[in-house]
């Protein structure tokens, strides 16, 4: 790397290591170099350390490690090229995987509660927001949209779309919607079809929602998982509402 002399016997001494663009640093070191501010300098420069490293000096990374890999079945003859993709696939850090130790109480899952969350729309948060993987369109009830500030909202498009309620029978939408739907760090601009009523439910998340949000919902985990900026995010089930 091209430095200083000054700046390479700084960090000699202090036995720091820089991880840097050489041309870059060479660009923006002074030309005097007495002049030169190695505090500044390295404020400037942004710190990165492999994986290995950062379990070395931190335990609370390692444990969640070692609960990664102790949680992680594989098959026992899995071959070295496997093993490679799969490693390469969780570096991207945009694998969704559920373990058994997210499982709740049989007390919770024993009478099969729907998947109930909360969302934010127009900063208020929304409860019984229902994930259903099983509904085609996303819904959202009058009763809902009568609580919020009109002034607010987008203006209603007429549909001639007729929705099937759990009686089977199709009933015609009082219209359609946009609503920016906020989950954790998250926000989506999401269409939903109106409903009349007041049912039990505010808010049907379907299956354009949940594939729009790169995520994946597990009732058997009572948590929804999604993908943003490469992280993967959990959304725990609100259940005492699924109750």
């Amino acid at each position: 790397m091209i430095f200083h002399e000054e700046v390479c016997a700084a960090l000699t001494r202090g036995k720091a290591r820089a991880i840097t663009d050489p041309v870059t640093c060479e660009r923006e070191l002074p030309k005097d170099p007495r002049s030169f501010d190695l505090i500044e300098q390295l404020k400037n420069i942004q710190a990165k350390v492999s994986l290995f490293e950062l379990l070395q000096i931190s335990e609370p990374h390692r444990e969640i490690m070692n609960q990664v890999f102790t949680n992680s079945p594989t098959d026992r003859n899995i071959s070295v090229n496997a093993l490679a993709e799969k490693a390469e696939m969780w570096s991207k850090g945009e694998i969704i995987a559920f373990y058994p130790n997210e499982k709740p109480s049989k007390d919770v899952t024993k009478l099969h509660p729907p998947l109930f969350i909360e969302v934010e729309t127009f900063g208020n948060t929304v409860k019984r927001s229902l994930i259903d993987g099983g509904a085609s369109l996303n819904i959202v009830t009058a009763y809902l949209l009568s609580q919020f500030d009109l002034e607010l909202l987008p203006p209603r498009e007429e549909t001639t779309m007729r929705v099937k309620g759990f009686d089977g029978v199709p009933k015609k939408c009082a219209g359609i919607i946009t609503l920016p739907i906020r989950v954790g760090k998250k926000t989506l601009k999401t269409l939903f079809y109106i409903t009349d009523g007041k049912p039990s439910f505010n808010l049907i998340l379907g299956r354009p929602w949940i594939d729009d949000m790169e995520g994946v919902a597990s009732t058997l985990h009572r948590c929804f998982k999604f993908c943003f900026e490469g992280n993967v995010y959990k959304v725990e089930a609100d259940e005492q509402v699924s109750r």
